[in-house]
């Protein structure tokens, strides 16, 4: 099982703090991702003697975990980014050039 947050589109991971807490982090299709803090609670019954003092965990409000896109350093995205900067926007790049195998959005040509 992967305990990192999730970085592949449609992943789910849980991630284990090793101290009754962790987070649940989604990776969705458009690179977004986000996560949820959870907290165990305790479970300390006194074998039916009374007393007690279970408490109920907690599942956090879904919080943006380093939401936004995901850049990666693809060995072509260099012609890209070229590509882009000659054309100003994808859409000018003459059709077919890059194809849907091609994850252009993966490339950060800020740079």
């Amino acid at each position: 099982a992967d305990v990192n947050n999730a970085d592949v589109d449609g992943e789910w991971t849980f991630v284990n703090n090793m101290d009754g807490s962790g987070k649940i982090t989604h990776q969705r299709a458009d690179n977004s991702r986000f996560e949820w803090a959870y907290d165990r609670g305790t479970a300390e019954s006194n074998n039916g003697l009374g007393g007690d003092t279970d408490v109920i965990g907690t599942l956090g409000s879904r919080d943006a975990g380093n939401s936004g896109p995901v850049y990666v350093d693809h060995d072509w995205c260099a012609s890209y980014c070229y590509d882009l900067a000659n054309y100003g926007s994808f859409e000018n790049i003459p059709s077919g050039w890059w194809p849907i195998e091609y994850p252009v959005e993966e490339c950060d040509c800020s740079q």
